[in-house]
């Protein structure tokens, strides 16, 4: 038996021809226990992402591609799967998982401000709260001691108008 089915080595090492040669010859991503699609954007490999979304895949339930892009440390590859679903199968950043939660909220729940901010300049909101009363907020809060704090100090500068300096060259006669 196989522990490690062939697409999960494929994708960890980004290799997009052997998952293109697979789907060559007839592997069907719909038949895996775990959706090679999620995968794909929990591991953060845009390459793969493009492929498999070339397929047609359905957003596999219960879990959805957005919120596995959102299980993960930021990074640039990270915003391109984002960007990728975005684009590809429209707004999915308002979507809940089983779990009752927001992709933002998965993004809180590890504590990254960075992906927070990249999905929440793409439109997510951080007002959504699920039925237990936890808001992105709470989940954030479990990021540790200031967490909080770091959360209010966020949202007050997204809400603050940007001014635009414009630069000056000192001239000296």
């Amino acid at each position: 038996h196989m522990n490690n089915p062939k697409y999960i080595s494929a994708i960890d090492s980004g290799n997009v021809k052997e998952i293109k040669k697979m789907l060559a010859s007839g592997w069907d991503p719909q038949k895996e226990i775990r959706s090679p699609l999620n995968y794909a954007c929990l591991r953060a490999k845009p390459e793969i992402v493009r492929v498999l979304l070339d397929v047609g895949l359905p957003l596999g339930y219960p879990a959805c591609p957005m919120h596995a892009a959102c299980m993960g440390a930021y990074s640039l590859e990270r915003l391109q799967v984002i960007d990728l679903l975005l684009q590809e199968k429209g707004n999915l950043l308002d979507l809940w998982n089983p779990a009752e939660r927001t992709p933002l909220m998965c993004a809180a729940a590890q504590g990254d401000l960075d992906l927070m901010l990249a999905l929440m300049n793409r439109g997510a909101s951080h007002k959504d709260v699920n039925s237990n009363g936890k808001s992105v907020r709470d989940f954030f809060a479990m990021a540790g001691p200031g967490a909080k704090e770091k959360f209010d100090a966020l949202i007050m500068e997204m809400q603050t108008p940007k001014i635009k300096k414009t630069s000056r060259k000192s001239v000296r006669l």
